[in-house]
């Protein structure tokens, strides 16, 4: 995870680096903090071919 923001105690941004084979992403995720815990909302993502 390269970074997180919390916009109060059930609500996050989180960005996080990966790669797959040569695909090197970037995924922009929300979430939101329910009783079964932390849920991705949304989803938006880039990558590269390295």
């Amino acid at each position: 995870m390269q970074s997180i923001e919390f916009a109060g105690p059930k609500t996050a941004f989180a960005r996080v680096n990966c790669a797959i084979g040569e695909r090197y992403f970037t995924d922009f995720l929300t979430l939101i903090r329910t009783e079964d815990g932390w849920r991705i909302i949304a989803k938006v993502f880039h990558y590269d071919i390295v």
